[in-house]
C-alpha cells in the first residue's frame, strides 16, 4: 500500500517564531509515482480548469482577530510586507487570497484541517521548522495538539539535500505566497527530487549487475 503524503504551507502575520498568527493554510495530497506538477482538485474554482490527475486539497483563511484572541502574535514588518512593502512582497492576487474565501475562526479552520490530514502517513513542509511549528503553536493556543505524530513530519529541504538544482527546479505556476499554490509547488519539487533519486538508484543497481 502506497504512503499518503500531504504538503502543507501557511501564510502568517507573525514573526518567524513559533507563536505567529497564522492566517492561511494550504495543503495538498501528492504521491511519488510521477514527476509532473501537482495540481489541486479545487483548481476548478481557482483557475477554471480541472485536470484529470488533480489531488485532494485544503485551502482556508483564518480570521486574524480570532488568532490574536487566543494569544498568537503579529509582527509589524510582516504586516507591512503583506501590504506590499519591501522586496519580494506578495502580489495583489496573493493579498486578495487572504480574504477569499472568507476568513473563519481559528478553531473552525484547525478542526477542518485536522479532518483533512487525518488519513496522511506523512506531513511535509518547506521547512518543518517554520510551517509545522507555527501550526503547532496555533493548536496549542486553542488547547489542542497537532493532527500528526512527530515521526510523521517530513522536512522537504532535508529530503532535497544533494539533489542538483536542474533536477529540483519547477517552473512557477499558480500564485506565489498563496498557501495552497505554494504547497503544490513544493510538492512538485519533491516529486522531481524523488524521480531523480529513483534514477540514481536504478543506475547504481545496473552498475552493480554488470
Amino acid at each position: 500500500m502506497s504512503k499518503r503524503h500531504v504538503m502543507v504551507d501557511i501564510e502568517s502575520f507573525g514573526p518567524d517564531q513559533q507563536n505567529g498568527a497564522t492566517v492561511q493554510i494550504g495543503a495538498v495530497y501528492f504521491d511519488f509515482t510521477r514527476d509532473n506538477p501537482v495540481v489541486p482538485d479545487i483548481a476548478l474554482t481557482i483557475m477554471g480548469t480541472y485536470p484529470s490527475d488533480a489531488f485532494p486539497a485544503f485551502f482556508e483563511n483564518i480570521s486574524l482577530s480570532s488568532a490574536m484572541n487566543v494569544g498568537l502574535k503579529v509582527d509589524a514588518e510582516a504586516i507591512l510586507w503583506w501590504m506590499g512593502k519591501g522586496s519580494d512582497a506578495p502580489s495583489e492576487q496573493a493579498r486578495e487570497s487572504l480574504w477569499n474565501p472568507n476568513p473563519l475562526p481559528i478553531r473552525d479552520v484547525l478542526k477542518n484541517f485536522r479532518e483533512f490530514v487525518k488519513g496522511a502517513d506523512h506531513v511535509w513542509a518547506w521547512p518543518v521548522s517554520f510551517d509545522l511549528n507555527q501550526l503547532r503553536a496555533a493548536y496549542q493556543a486553542i488547547g489542542s495538539v497537532v493532527p500528526w505524530r512527530w515521526r510523521d513530519a517530513m522536512d522537504s529541504k532535508t529530503y532535497m539535500f544533494g539533489v542538483p538544482w536542474e533536477h529540483a527546479k519547477v517552473e512557477p505556476y499558480g500564485i506565489e505566497h498563496h498557501a495552497l499554490w505554494d504547497a503544490c509547488h513544493q510538492a512538485s519539487r519533491i516529486r522531481r527530487g524523488a524521480a531523480y533519486k529513483r534514477k540514481i538508484t536504478h543506475e547504481a543497481h545496473e552498475g552493480e549487475n554488470k
